[in-house]
């Protein structure tokens, strides 16, 4: 490690900038992000605390990130031993490292370690035998961006026999699986994998550039415990029934694969535990709306619990199921699941659709007895009801300040009419309904008295 109290050595022929370079070691971006003292405080502050001191506490910490340092070694494993003993989770994604002789000798003084991040790190594609006889109980490794041949990723899970969560995301996989394996030798593989099946539980596979579903059965057939795939990004558009494999998984993220068609949907239901499915900005479901979406793609599925984060409640799922069965009702090719339902809650009746979306115009009449003219108006509610004399008074040529409208309802004889006044309340709120009538007349005004003035004599 290179220290103050423990310096690096330095080749002969070492440069000044393979001499700048030489410092990248994780030891020392750990003591310049967790005991290098902030310079940002003002002089003259002194702050006073009776905490141990930074380079104590380090050594407590249980999470160490040290991502985006440009960390191209870990340096003395010893003191990386000391310094890191209690830590049990970290994270050295992107940065330098490249050779996995770094990565055993960290795991080897770091026993207790439970996750590690190597994501993004330019490591060799090929392990050799750098792994031979040695076993750690590392629970959680994130791969993601590193390129590994099939042997080295057969290499990493022996190594680690006790690993659950395994994220090998942005690359090709495609190298990983035999595409020579046929039907006569499947059932050898099976026993194959099951012999030395791993008890991994949670697998993501994003932007893996994987198009066939098979191929993703044969991948991850080794995992015989697996519980989580994720395999958002990719390029599956159909999937297949499934035989017997993956038989526990429970969690299925198809997030932005672009599957096609109810069959491959159907097919998920051959998951005897599948409870939660996210299938998110799927193209071929987006083309439904919401609801629609759900009570065609939830019957289809019996043992689903969660869609895409919502539960799925025993009286919606009821409500999904009826609506399926009405919305096949009428078509010719039924679904597999369409009888079973059917035996579950009978050949529902269909619904009455009432539209309730709010009128935005009217038709009414208009009559003007003293004219005796009839007239059929259709106009729009969110007009004000002086908007609405004023057009009357000029349909008729009768001023304003004259005017005088009855609002009449004959289909409520015993209502009495109401006087329209001036103002700007909106028409709809008069409750007007179709074939209400106004009765437009001439207000009597009463002649005004001429004014007498008396005249006395002088």
């Amino acid at each position: 490690m290179a220290t103050a109290s423990n310096p690096m050595p330095i080749p002969a022929k070492t440069t000044q900038s393979e001499l700048s370079q030489s410092v990248e070691s994780a030891l020392e971006d750990l003591e310049m992000k967790y005991t290098s003292p902030p310079d940002d405080i003002e002089p003259g502050i002194m702050f006073l605390s009776s905490s141990p001191p930074k380079g104590a506490c380090v050594k407590k910490l249980r999470t160490i990130i040290l991502s985006h340092h440009d960390v191209s070694e870990l340096g003395d494993m010893n003191m990386v031993a000391q310094t890191l003993k209690n830590a049990r989770d970290l994270d050295l994604s992107h940065n330098q490292l490249a050779d996995w002789s770094e990565v055993v000798g960290l795991l080897r003084v770091l026993p207790k370690l439970n996750s590690l991040s190597l994501s993004f790190n330019p490591l060799n594609s090929e392990i050799g035998t750098k792994f031979n006889d040695f076993q750690h109980d590392l629970e959680r490794l994130e791969l993601n961006g590193v390129v590994l041949s099939e042997e080295a990723l057969n290499t990493i899970l022996k190594a680690f026999p006790r690993l659950k969560v395994l994220q090998h995301c942005l690359v090709p996989i495609e190298h990983h699986i035999n595409p020579s394996v046929s039907s006569c030798n499947l059932e050898s593989e099976k026993e194959n994998n099951s012999s030395s099946a791993h008890p991994l539980r949670d697998l993501t596979l994003q932007h893996c550039q994987v198009s066939s579903w098979e191929k993703v059965l044969k991948f991850a057939s080794k995992f015989e415990n697996l519980q989580f795939l994720d395999l958002s990004n990719n390029q599956i558009i159909q999937i297949q029934p499934v035989d017997d494999r993956l038989q526990k998984l429970k969690i299925l993220c198809l997030k932005a694969c672009p599957l096609y068609g109810w069959e491959s949907f159907e097919a998920l239901a051959d998951f005897p535990v599948l409870e939660d499915l996210r299938v998110t900005d799927v193209p071929f479901l987006d083309e439904f709306n919401c609801d629609l979406k759900n009570n065609l793609l939830i019957p289809r599925i019996p043992n689903l619990k969660l869609l895409n984060g919502s539960e799925i409640t025993p009286h919606y799922r009821e409500g999904c199921e009826r609506s399926f069965i009405r919305f096949y009702q009428t078509h010719d090719v039924k679904p597999k699941i369409y009888n079973r339902l059917v035996a579950l809650h009978g050949n529902v009746e269909q619904l009455v659709f009432v539209d309730f979306t709010p009128k935005d115009t009217v038709t009414t009449k208009l009559r003007c007895p003293e004219t005796n003219r009839r007239y059929t108006v259709k106009h729009k509610l969110h007009i004000t009801v002086s908007q609405f004399l004023a057009a009357i008074s000029k349909a008729t040529d009768i001023p304003m300040n004259l005017l005088k409208v009855l609002h009449v309802t004959p289909q409520y004889p015993t209502r009495p009419p109401d006087e329209l006044r001036a103002s700007n309340l909106f028409f709809d709120t008069l409750k007007v309904e179709d074939d209400d009538e106004f009765h437009v007349f001439t207000k009597i005004v009463a002649p005004k008295r001429a004014r007498t003035t008396s005249k006395s004599g002088i």
